[in-house]
């Protein structure tokens, strides 16, 4: 599949092992979106690791203005990765509300009442709002092998983490400044003091209940969708036996 997608202009020369597919896998992009969430995961915990030998004197940089500087992109890692994997399950509550439909079968008073407002999910970055589309799935499964205490043993827990996280404006992840009319503005104007760890321990607990709730979404959306396509098959099969 990698053969026949087009070459990235100015970058596709090099050492073969160096050689990468964007979105060469053959599935629909919507398939893509818990990879994307689990990348970004990955390499969150890969700079961690490094940070680990900058703060144990391991580094060729342990000033504590390199150590400050190397949390910004870890945070911005974790934050992203979370976002993918909120808007992930956004889209796959549209999917199983949509494929309960399909069926032509009573949604249930759940998905009924909170149809999954998925309209500009990609353009919004607000953590809570995402996170509070997505009570419906909680309240659809039963989740109680998922949490994991002390740190999450609920909905509100998982509410409270994610809130925390919202609590530094995105755009204030990604640069140091905004622009406005020529109007230059510090963010973090005052600065803003954290424990890494702590947040590197509460969002790794976060992301992989998120990772096996997608998990778990996923295999009910692909059942569903395996059902619907037997349903018309056989209803095919029916009107082709149909004396006419």
């Amino acid at each position: 599949m990698k053969s026949k997608a087009a070459a990235w202009p100015g970058f596709s020369e090099g050492r073969a092992p160096w050689r990468v597919g964007l979105n060469t896998t053959g599935f629909h992009h919507i398939n893509l979106l818990p990879d994307y969430s689990r990348s970004y995961h990955r390499a969150a915990k890969r700079l961690v690791a490094e940070y680990e030998r900058l703060i144990n004197g391991d580094g060729s940089e342990s000033s504590d203005d390199a150590r400050d500087m190397d949390a910004w992109p870890i945070i911005f890692l974790y934050r992203h990765s979370l976002e993918l994997h909120l808007k992930s399950l956004v889209v796959l509550l549209v999917l199983l509300s949509q494929s309960r439909d399909d069926r032509e079968e009573e949604p249930g008073p759940v998905l009924k009442h909170r149809r999954p407002a998925s309209d500009g999910v990609f353009r919004s970055h607000d953590l809570k709002l995402l996170l509070q589309r997505l009570k419906t799935l909680f309240e659809i499964f039963d989740c109680s092998d998922l949490w994991s205490p002390p740190l999450l043993r609920s909905f509100e827990d998982l509410q409270r983490i994610v809130g925390a996280v919202a609590y530094m404006e995105y755009g204030a992840i990604r640069y140091p400044i905004s622009m406005k009319k020529h109007r230059i503005t510090q963010l973090v104007r005052r600065g803003l003091w954290l424990n890494l760890l702590t947040f590197i321990e509460k969002m790794d607990a976060v992301l992989d209940l998120l990772q096996k709730l997608t998990a778990r979404t996923y295999g009910v959306v692909q059942r569903d969708a395996l059902e619907i396509t037997c349903h018309r098959n056989s209803a095919r099969r029916r009107l082709r036996a149909e004396p006419r």
